[in-house]
């Protein structure tokens, strides 16, 4: 059985995930998407962090760059 990931951990990671988006640092940010995207497959239920992510990439599908 795999070791799950706190819901922190994966939170952390979103929040960064989005730092990237604001810089439109579009390599870095689908890196950590890609792996936002596979600690939340291992991560503990928390349904606030799945609620983040959903609004973190709303907004990076909306983004538009300068």
């Amino acid at each position: 059985m795999e070791q799950m990931i706190s819901s922190s951990r994966v939170g952390v990671k979103i929040n960064e995930w989005y730092k990237y988006i604001r810089m439109f640092a579009v390599p870095d940010s689908e890196i950590l998407k890609a792996e936002v995207e596979e600690e939340i497959k291992q991560m503990e239920e928390d349904q606030d962090i799945i609620i983040l992510f959903s609004n973190v990439f709303s907004s990076s599908a909306n983004a538009r760059l300068p």
